[in-house]
């Protein structure tokens, strides 16, 4: 089979593609545009509580990843068009729900009782963790709740399902 890339053969559109194969390619065009939107922002670094991203890219370097960037985002939406694909529309609570779930799962990994894995715990980092971790989930829960009550406002909403689950790689 010859290679196209890069090349200026144009492939024929096929007429029609099953349900099955446009879910599937939706779903790995979805992933292949946020791995790229994660390149595209780690291009400039960024300075968070536990994670620190330098930058190291020069500037022309920068330039041309986001030029090429751009052209598979182009050419997503080529292939989008053509194939007459329709992404699953997901809700934004929905997203919130499953990122929140996932959170506090690793929150709860950091209490004093699940760390025994990897060592003895002492008592008092324990107790300090789980005060802290007390701490946080409160907020989490707050954030919670705001989401529920905007989910219960929304008409005809029922509440939000069909949220992805955030990936875990």
């Amino acid at each position: 089979m010859p290679k196209h890339a890069g090349s200026n053969f144009e492939p024929k559109i096929p007429a029609a593609i099953s349900t099955a194969h446009a879910r599937t390619l939706c779903a790995h065009f979805k992933t292949v545009e946020e791995y790229l939107r994660v390149v595209e922002s780690s291009l400039e670094g960024c300075e968070g509580v536990f994670q620190a991203v330098k930058s190291e890219m020069p500037e022309p370097e920068r330039v041309r990843i986001r030029s090429l960037s751009a052209e598979i985002l182009d050419g997503l939406r080529l292939i989008k068009r053509e194939l007459n694909l329709e992404p699953h529309e997901t809700s934004s609570l929905g997203i919130m729900r499953a990122y929140l779930s996932e959170l506090w799962v690793s929150l709860v990994e950091t209490r004093g009782r699940n760390l025994r894995g990897y060592g003895e715990v002492p008592p008092e980092l324990a107790t300090y963790l789980d005060i802290r971790i007390d701490q946080l989930e409160s907020r989490v829960n707050e954030i919670r709740r705001i989401i529920e009550d905007v989910a219960r406002s929304r008409p005809g909403s029922g509440g939000v399902s069909g949220a992805p689950r955030p990936s875990r790689r």
